[in-house]
């Protein structure tokens, strides 16, 4: 969580590019499962549930950091069932713990305003194609595949923005 939030000379700009960074390894597909084995467990033998909580509350919050500002990660973890783990942890701990409602209350306004936009399956299938093109031992032909994606979408982008 701290990684994602770096403090010091040059902190919105470095904190895009940690955001990237972990974006590219994968940290969405990381935070979703975690949400999905532990943050949305409620074992009632269970003695400390308040850590199923904390791990729920937490894991939305990097999932919040992760897709803000970033229509490509937003679709790329939803891609990946973001929507369906982070509804599971409000369903399972909003009721005790206020903090996991207002986290996932804004997590789940930024999922659902991409869900329902038509075009993010064409913004994830860029992200996917732009990770596999920034892995060592990527061809030529990946990157070039990533670039067309990219210009798609910013096609997309450019349309949308001039119709509204």
């Amino acid at each position: 969580m701290s990684l994602l939030k770096p403090t010091g000379h040059g902190g919105l700009d470095r904190q895009l590019v940690y955001r990237d960074a972990f974006f590219t390894c994968r940290a969405a597909e990381v935070v979703t499962r975690l949400l999905e084995r532990q943050g949305a467990c409620n074992y009632a033998s269970c003695q400390k549930k308040s850590i199923s909580s904390k791990v729920a509350e937490h894991g939305i919050i990097c999932m919040y950091v992760l897709i803000r500002n970033s229509d490509g990660n937003c679709s790329y973890a939803l891609q990946h069932g973001a929507l369906e783990a982070v509804i599971k942890c409000v369903e399972v701990h909003g009721r005790m713990s206020p903090r996991v409602r207002k986290a996932g209350k804004d997590a789940l306004d930024i999922l659902w305003a991409m869900r329902n936009d038509p075009a993010y399956q064409l913004e994830a299938e860029a992200q996917r194609l732009k990770i596999i093109s920034e892995q060592p031992g990527a061809t030529t032909s990946d990157r070039v595949a990533a670039a067309k994606a990219a210009a798609k979408v910013q096609v997309i982008r450019m349309d949308r923005a001039g119709n509204n």
